[in-house]
This record gives structure tokens, sequence and C-alpha cells, in this order.
């Protein structure tokens, strides 16, 4: 009969064969149940399909999002394979599973399929919709493919995600790329020509050779103007002293002193020299009339001799 310490051991390796066999039985149920959360999901889901030409971050359970609302997840992403694109180019991309809840089939097919770049290298898919362009499907036969439906295979891109950089910010920055690179090219077109470089080097000769003369004319005008300022100091001068004497002479006429000013004041030689000149006036007049009559032949010359 076994004593106590063999039935001890018996027992306890009993235990630990239960335990063994336990802990790898719930080892093969989480790898073999590993996928039953996907599972439900497609069940749950349409799945489509998106190429892009490079795809970093992106992997399982990568969100996506549609207006800033996770509208399904990616559950697959393919090694690179060779694809063509919409202008006929064949090379590497990566194929990229996402499974869209079926309560979000209004989804138009012709959204831009971003993928973002967060901070630490984290990613997420992004649909964006331009209000601008029409709502069209993309199988002209079929009106369905005017909405995301399952199978459909589409053409993504890279996007930039910034709090500091919205989208219009960016598109702006776009545009101001462009412009510059458009005016850089303009500017090449017009510098590289051989004739505007001549006519540019003949322009700077023209403009050098107008600064010189304005440097002489400026030199003319300036010593013109001195010339200008004495002759107007001394005529100045000329008429100071003009007016001085006038002064001086008025004075005189003022104090009665010289024959002006007797001539100036006194009233009675004043009305005579009135009545003299009047008289003048008259005989003047009257002289005309005879000659313009004795040229007519109205009047005749007396002959004294």
């Amino acid at each position: 009969m076994p004593d106590y310490n063999t039935l001890q051991r018996r027992r306890n390796t009993i235990v630990g064969g239960f335990v063994i066999i336990a802990v790898v039985a719930f080892i093969a149920m989480v790898y073999k149940f590993q996928e039953l959360p996907t599972i439900m999901g497609r069940l749950r889901s349409f799945q489509i399909m998106v190429n892009f030409p490079n795809a970093p971050g992106a992997q399982e359970n990568t969100p996506v999002q549609y207006c800033g609302y996770q509208v399904g997840r990616v559950i697959d992403v393919s090694p690179p394979f060779l694809y063509e694109d919409q202008q006929g180019r064949i090379y590497h991309h990566i194929k990229v599973t996402i499974a869209i809840e079926k309560q979000y089939v209004d989804i138009p097919s012709n959204v831009d399929i971003l993928l973002m770049r967060r901070g630490l290298g984290s990613s997420y898919i992004e649909f964006q919709l331009d209000p601008d362009r029409p709502l069209e499907p993309l199988d002209p036969t079929d009106p369905k493919t005017m909405y995301l439906m399952d199978g459909m295979v589409l053409a993504g891109s890279m996007g930039m995600s910034s709090e500091f950089f919205p989208k219009e910010v960016q598109n702006k920055i776009e545009s101001l790329v462009d412009s510059i690179d458009t005016l850089a090219k303009n500017i090449n077109d017009i510098i590289g020509n051989a004739d505007n470089k001549a006519n540019i080097k003949h322009t700077l000769a023209n403009v050098n050779a107008l600064t010189g003369q304005a440097t002489k004319t400026l030199e003319s005008i300036q010593g013109f103007t001195d010339t200008g300022k004495n002759a107007i100091e001394n005529t100045a001068d000329r008429l100071d002293a003009t007016l001085a004497e006038l002064q001086m002479v008025l004075a005189k006429i003022n104090t009665g002193d010289g024959t002006a000013a007797k001539l100036l004041n006194d009233g009675r030689l004043y009305e005579n020299l009135l009545d003299t000149t009047e008289e003048l006036k008259i005989t003047s007049q009257q002289l005309k009339i005879i000659t313009t009559d004795i040229k007519e032949g109205k009047r005749e010359l007396i002959k004294l001799f």
C-alpha cells in the first residue's frame, strides 16, 4: 500500500498536468479565435480596396473617417504589387482593404481617399468630399456606383494632417507655390531669351546715360538758380533805393516845396489847365472836320495872293 508521500506526489503531478493542458488549450483557443472580432466585423460591413503609392503607418485596425467621424477600419494591408494607374503608368502600390459599416452606404464614390499621418508615426484614412464636385457614378452604366459598394477598387493618395495648417491653408499654400513656380518660369523665359538679354543690357546702358545727363542738368539748374538768386537780390536792392527816393519826392510835394508841389497844390492853376485842355480838344476836332470837308470838296482854300 503506497504511503502518504507517494500519494501526494501523484496528486500534484496530476494537478500540474491539468494546469499545463489548460494553458495549452487557452493558447490554442486564443490563436484560433483571435480573428473572431474581424470575422464578426466583416459580417456587419462591406469591403472596398484602395491602392496607395505608399502606405506608411497603415495596418490592421487603422481607423477610417468620413467627415471626421469613424465609419470603418483597415482589415488588411497587402505587400507591394505592380499597378497601372489612370494615367497608364505602371509602378508598385500597396492595396489596403477597408471594412465600412453597412449603415454608411451613402458615402459618395468620388471622395478623395487620403492616408493621413499623425504625430508619433500613427496614421488614419480620411474620406474627403469636395462639395463643388458633381456626384457621378464611377461606372456610367451602373447608377449604384454613385456610392461606395462592396468590392469597389479605388485609388488613394498621401495627405498631410496638421492642427496648425488646416486643409484650406494647405490649398492656399499649394496655390501660392504654383504661382511662384509659374512666375519663375516666366522670368526664366524672359531673361533666357538672347534678344531680351540684349534689350535689357541696352536699357540699363540708357538708364546709366540718362542718370549722367540728369546729374548735369541738376548742376545746371543749381547754377541758374544761384545766378537768378543774385539777380533777384540786386533788383530788390535797387527797388528799395528807388522807393526811398520816391518817398523823399512825395514828402517834398506834400510839404509844398518845388514846382511840382506848387502845381499840384494851386487849385486855380489846375482849373485853368483843364479849361485850356478842353479848348485844345475842341479846336483839334474842328480842324479835323475842316480838313475832311476840304478833301471831299465841300470847302475851298482862299488864296490871298
